[in-house]
């Protein structure tokens, strides 16, 4: 072996040393949760920030008692700090930048943790959709950007004002939410800031979080504005849109045959109960993407396939411009037909945990039981889809009496009973 060779490998070997190494201690040992955290400075209400550990017992330390506090936060049962509370205690005079140790008393292991001090340069609402459903929640937080645009850590502590207004007809589509009343005070007694946003509510003033609910259809604008002196301009705003919950029957995307024609069922979910609208409707209008493809009545959801390739069945409620609920539809050739058997119950409903047999494989029945048979037809290709059969295809599906069963039609589904005797259903 060359020199070279050998050297190559030494390297190699040495490089995979220092990876498993690293590796293991990026993965395990003592943790905080931020190494860089971004404060205000010292304003009317104070703002503080949890700095969390793990895997350690901690002792904590930083460099500049003139402006920033660390309290640190004991576990009852053995005196072991994980956690340590950041406040800054200067007004400002500039931005500041200082560093907190979490010194790990096991191992000895010392984790840095720099912190900025700087002033707000504007605030904004930060939100999952800009779109919840009638009924639905929504959680909206402030959040503080310095000039630079960077992030504040934490805004806990601030007092802010939240209103609602409506955008056009005067009727409000929005009601707040007390915190205390929401799913976000369901955390079992682990409710980290939650509980100084809460005393915050119960005192007349708002915090950087705030829970809407849904009420009526339409659009509502809601806005924040902070109450600090040195900030009382700090404010936004943001529209909120709500709107019913629709879900389209069969579900997307659906596969169906040249000629095929059904009607989709739309739903609405009130109160997480989902409901049937009833067709025609004056709320809700029908179209396609591609009426090549097929066509929709536009009242009524009736849906007719007209030659092959995809397209989409859209429905859209006209109370909220651009609240819609699509479907793609898919016209294809068939390529096989399987039939499939299951187990029914006693009372005729299918048999929990058990899966249908299809007929590439043999069925075995048993005397005095009853059996669904049913029949799928699927679409060519590696990735074979079930199509959708309607009343306008002619697939059918026929059977023979024997002495040994008697079958009969239950919706639409050939039903087997093996006893002898026809079962009504």
């Amino acid at each position: 072996m060359s020199r070279f060779t050998t050297t190559f490998w030494s390297l190699l070997v040495l490089l995979a040393v220092v990876v498993e190494e690293t590796t293991s201690l990026l993965g395990s040992g003592p943790h905080i949760t931020d190494v860089n955290i971004l404060l205000p400075p010292k304003i009317t209400n104070p703002v503080e920030y949890r700095l969390q550990g793990s895997d350690g017992c901690f002792k904590w330390s930083w460099d500049h008692h003139d402006f920033l506090s660390v309290l640190p936060e004991y576990n009852s049962s053995n005196r072991c700090s994980t956690s340590a509370r950041l406040r800054s205690i200067a007004p400002y005079s500039g931005r500041k930048e200082t560093a907190v140790y979490a010194t790990d008393v096991h191992s000895g292991i010392v984790i840095r943790c720099k912190v900025f001090i700087d002033i707000f340069s504007r605030i904004q609402i930060f939100h999952n959709s800009i779109k919840l459903d009638l009924d639905g929640l929504a959680t909206l937080r402030v959040r503080a950007f310095d000039s630079q645009d960077n992030v504040f850590s934490s805004l806990v502590g601030l007092q802010f004002m939240w209103q609602l207004m409506p955008e056009t007809d005067g009727t409000h589509h929005l009601v707040h939410v007390p915190l205390k009343d929401s799913p976000l005070s369901d955390c079992g007694g682990l409710c980290g800031d939650l509980d100084i946003q809460i005393i915050l509510e119960n005192s007349g003033v708002f915090s950087d979080l705030y829970v809407v609910k849904g009420i009526e259809i339409g659009l509502e604008k809601v806005s924040v504005h902070l109450l600090e002196p040195e900030f009382k301009d700090m404010a936004d705003n943001i529209v909120l849109t709500v709107a019913e919950a629709m879900s389209l029957e069969p579900p997307s995307p659906v596969y169906v045959l040249i000629g095929a024609a059904f009607q989709y069922s739309l739903k609405v979910i009130h109160e997480n109960i989902p409901q049937v609208v009833t067709l025609p409707s004056l709320h809700h209008n029908w179209s396609v993407s591609n009426p090549s493809i097929a066509q929709v009545d536009t009242m009524m959801g009736v849906t007719r396939a007209i030659s092959l390739g995809e397209t989409v069945v859209i429905v859209e409620d006209t109370r909220v411009a651009g609240h819609i609920q699509v479907s793609t539809l898919n016209v294809v050739l068939p390529d096989t037909l399987c039939l499939y058997i299951s187990p029914l119950s006693g009372s005729g409903d299918p048999v929990e945990g058990t899966e249908a047999i299809p007929s590439v494989a043999r069925w075995y029945v048993v005397s005095g039981r009853q059996y669904l048979i049913w029949m799928k037809v699927f679409s060519h290709g590696p990735s074979a889809q079930e199509i959708y059969i309607t009343k306008n295809d002619d697939v059918k599906l026929f059977d023979n009496q024997s002495e040994y069963w008697k079958t009969f039609w239950c919706r639409m589904i050939l039903c087997l009973n093996m006893a002898g005797e026809i079962l009504q259903s």
